[in-house]
């Protein structure tokens, strides 16, 4: 199911996309409840989707929920954490342009959020990136669940360059 959506999204069928992901975030509360890192993941892709549709503030509110969970299942450090926060990051730039003809005040108020958004999700990365020398000492993972962390965690850091942290606008990523 989450395969065709995926096609769904690409043919620019929309709707149907957002109808199949609610039906997959359903079925995986159902069987697994919210707690689950699978229900997460869907609840993501749901939040993609209706991004993608205008819909802002269900998104944030997905992504708020799958955040609180990630945390607890994880950890607060924890690399998927930084790419939640990245995401919630991107929405409040979204969520400026919405409102920037509306309120001035709300408009600040996102873009406060968004640069504590994207610090978080910076010291997160640079902490896999750059682990203090207890943590060195500590036994590390696989060779290749390390090497994707700090994959993943470069990326972040790709998408708000250290040079540019002034801006706090994602450069890069889409």
């Amino acid at each position: 199911m989450m395969f065709h959506s995926t096609e769904l999204m690409n043919l620019k069928q929309l709707d149907e996309a957002e109808n199949l992901r609610r039906k997959i975030l359903h079925i995986m509360e159902l069987s697994k409840g919210w707690d689950s890192f699978g229900t997460t993941m869907a609840a993501v892709q749901l939040s993609v989707t209706v991004v993608t549709l205008g819909k802002l503030r269900e998104s944030e509110e997905l992504l708020q929920r799958c955040l609180a969970v990630r945390k607890k299942i994880l950890s607060e450090d924890h690399i998927q954490v930084a790419s939640i926060l990245v995401y919630l990051a991107k929405l409040s730039l979204l969520r400026i342009i919405s409102d920037i003809k509306v309120n001035n005040d709300l408009c600040r108020s996102h873009l406060v959020r968004g640069k504590r958004l994207v610090n978080d999700s910076i010291r997160i990365a640079e902490k896999i990136l750059n682990p203090l020398r207890e943590d060195q000492k500590k036994p590390k993972n696989a060779f290749g669940i390390e090497l994707e962390r700090r994959i993943a965690a470069t990326g972040i850091l790709v998408c708000f360059p250290p040079t540019h942290k002034g801006i706090y606008l994602p450069l890069i990523c889409s």
